[in-house]
């Protein structure tokens, strides 16, 4: 896992597409999209304060990570306030995790439970931390965001990975700011592998948590 991000961290980020029209960007990458130095700064922090085994952390956190930054793409978090340019999206969402993961230190988690099954839901509670921060702004791309292709369909996320160049505009009018963070339930099963999500099954409370997120 270390090979693999310090292969990343060496590469650059993409050059926008100079065949596209201004405003029209093209489908890239995980690999791609996760090689900024910030992204990679991330992700090397993520590594660094979630205690779980590198092949949990690749097959579970980074595997999330790259089919978020798959799906998200270059849209941004926000219209005009924060991380509003191409990409913010992606970077608010990593940043948001790094930022939980560092509160989650402070937490024993459940809080009713004694310390032995604290200890034993350790990590559940440390993925599912992960996963919400992931997963809270996600939905705008479902509710708030017009999303067009090239060939003028309309995308929803839901439809699956971008395939054609795309661009977006935010709703004008009707917008419930309430509802972006429910519609995100509707994306945990496309962002988060079904191994990951069977696994945190089995701890109810940590499950129910990143679902109510």
């Amino acid at each position: 896992m270390l090979k693999w991000l310090q292969r990343s961290s060496q590469s650059q980020p993409p050059a926008p597409d100079a065949a596209l029209p201004e405003g029209w960007f093209a489908p890239l990458s995980a690999e791609q999209l996760l090689a900024t130095p910030l992204r990679q700064s991330c992700l090397h922090q993520l590594r660094q304060m979630t205690p779980l085994p590198d092949p949990l952390f690749e097959s579970w956190i980074l595997a999330a990570i790259h089919r978020f930054a798959a799906l998200v793409q270059l849209l941004p978090a926000s219209q005009s306030h924060h991380h509003s340019i191409p990409g913010g999206l992606l970077d608010h969402s990593l940043e948001v995790a790094c930022n939980a993961i560092r509160l989650r230190q402070g937490y024993l988690l459940p809080p009713e439970a004694g310390a032995e099954e604290q200890a034993r839901q350790a990590s559940a509670w440390t993925v599912a931390v992960v996963c919400a921060a992931l997963l809270h702004d996600t939905g705008k791309i479902a509710v708030d965001m017009a999303i067009h292709q090239r060939d003028s369909a309309h995308w929803h996320p839901w439809q699956g990975n971008l395939a054609q160049p795309y661009r977006w505009q935010y709703q004008s009018h009707g917008r419930d700011y309430h509802l972006h963070p429910a519609a995100g339930a509707m994306l945990i099963n496309q962002l988060l592998p079904s191994p990951l999500l069977d696994w945190l099954a089995g701890y109810p409370a940590a499950f129910a948590s990143l679902i109510y997120q």
